[in-house]
């Protein structure tokens, strides 16, 4: 892999102020230092062996960080799904049995637009499941929102976040490192000052869906899966972004003009999806097909339970797996090549030399 030049008509050798997201001023007083009367009584055997310039250096590859959080990702979907068949499925089809708190799945759902479904005594949560029962198919959701599977997604969920944390932190080092370096634009570099706290934000907030049920509020817990939607588009395509900005070329592409086609092949794909995708649960959340009244018309658009071209999968089903397809498994292939040929994030941690009473 390789760079090449970006066209810039910024000052040759000028020194790049980052003007990050928080003024400085706002920040004088977190900074410590040795401006305050504090000095260290070491004894001076101790000192005499002080070793002053010695540091801790190492390297990241920041997409290391996007395919630990794809791998975590899947491995997350993978329990629930293998929790549900082994499971959850005979649990729920059972009944109530003993369970008779507040939380019981085991109730009568009657949202708008569906015809109700009686779980008062049991379901099949592969056909009768309240996902199923709105939106006409079931996705990756079904398989963690009832309990015991909803609590021990929320676990595996926190590393997912951790990871997905980390590499927002990290893409967001780099990009400022390189703006400072003169490898990227400054519109490169203002996108992703916007960009950082937005996607930590839509990344916190997938937790949602752990604590609003399905069967409390459909459009509370849709806003959460919502949320990680927005963020996995988002980082997507800061993705390519990158690509275009530092002309980078992939060796099993052949150059950087089919480097970029591929970029925008993806781009397009990715984003018409994305649209459709968000839309479907977005007119949810936001209640698009409801009435005036609230209580009237319905909580999905009717021409997404229709069936797609003559098959058995619905048009939401199909738009639903192309979107998990292009931003949660093509991405985790692209960070593998990427994390292989990128440049690394050098780190150097130092200790600001303490005063010692002489």
């Amino acid at each position: 892999m390789s760079y090449h030049t970006v066209p810039t008509t910024e000052v040759i050798g000028e020194t790049k102020d980052l003007d990050l997201i928080f003024p400085n001023a706002s920040l004088i007083k977190f900074v410590g230092g040795n401006g305050g009367v504090c000095e260290r009584n070491t004894p001076r055997k101790r000192c005499d062996g002080c070793k002053k310039d010695e540091r801790i250096v190492f390297r990241i590859d920041t997409e290391a960080f996007r395919f630990i959080t794809y791998i975590l990702f899947w491995v997350m979907c993978f329990t629930a799904i293998l929790i549900t068949k082994f499971y959850m499925h005979a649990f729920l089809l059972a009944g109530p049995g003993n369970v008779t708190n507040s939380c019981s799945p085991f109730k009568m759902d009657d949202f708008l637009g569906s015809d109700p479904v009686d779980r008062t005594n049991g379901f099949d949560i592969y056909t009768e499941s309240p996902l199923k029962q709105v939106l006409g198919y079931n996705n990756i959701c079904t398989f963690w929102d009832f309990s015991p599977s909803l609590e021990i997604i929320a676990v595996i969920y926190a590393y997912v976040e951790y990871a997905l944390i980390t590499y927002i932190v990290a893409e967001f080092t780099l990009a400022a490192i390189s703006y400072k370096k003169g490898y990227v634009s400054k519109r490169y570099w203002k996108v992703h000052k916007i960009m950082f706290p937005i996607n930590l934000v839509l990344c916190a907030s997938f937790r949602m869906v752990f604590v609003v049920a399905v069967d409390d509020s459909l459009r509370g817990h849709t806003a959460g899966f919502v949320s990680l939607q927005l963020a996995l588009i988002s980082v997507a395509l800061l993705n390519m972004f990158r690509i275009f900005e530092t002309n980078v070329c992939y060796p099993f592409l052949g150059s950087i003009k089919n480097t970029k086609r591929a970029a925008i092949v993806f781009v397009i794909i990715e984003v018409v999806l994305s649209v459709l995708s968000t839309y479907l649960h977005a007119y949810i959340v936001f209640g698009w097909g409801l009435g005036d009244d609230g209580h009237s018309g319905h909580m999905f658009p009717p021409w997404a339970k229709e069936m797609f071209l003559g098959t058995t999968w619905s048009v939401g089903s199909v738009i639903d797996n192309s979107w998990m397809g292009i931003t949660a498994v093509c991405p985790l292939f692209i960070a593998y090549v990427q994390m292989k040929t990128e440049p690394a994030l050098i780190i150097t941690i130092d200790l600001e030399p303490p005063n010692f009473l002489s």
